[in-house]
């Protein structure tokens, strides 16, 4: 059994670390008013904006008993907006996506998700038992 052998990172790879990238399809209608499925691109914004993000949108007393700690309204289509970048969403587009009707909550969840995912995966804490 061969071992992989891995690169050493150098300084200026690190610095030059690209943000993160999803890739979300999602059905529309098209032109012709037949079903289609298009991509949007969702890229991570810093640690420090996501942040910033988060606290100048406090949980509410329902989001803390899910165990969120910002609230989940309000800051769902502002992530969207932040990390959608082909089509580029403003807040507003964002925020009338949110609100449609014609978007079912599940369909709303997966931008959300995606938009979260590029901004907070890659963290691997290994928990360890005390017992």
């Amino acid at each position: 059994m061969t071992e992989e052998v891995k690169q050493k990172a150098t300084v200026d790879q690190l610095k030059k670390k690209p943000r993160k990238t999803k890739t979300v399809e999602v059905t529309v209608i098209g032109d012709d008013g037949e079903p289609m499925v298009v991509e949007m691109l969702f890229q991570a914004i810093s640690g420090v904006e996501f942040d910033r993000l988060k606290q100048r949108h406090k949980p509410t007393q329902e989001d803390r008993k899910a165990g969120l700690d910002y609230n989940s309204e309000k800051m769902a289509p502002l992530l969207i907006a932040a990390t959608a970048v082909d089509p580029d969403l403003s807040e507003e587009d964002a925020q009338e996506i949110w609100d449609s009707d014609d978007w079912n909550r599940g369909e709303r969840m997966q931008l959300f998700m995606a938009a979260m995912e590029v901004c907070t995966s890659g963290l691997n804490v290994p928990f360890k038992s005390s017992g």
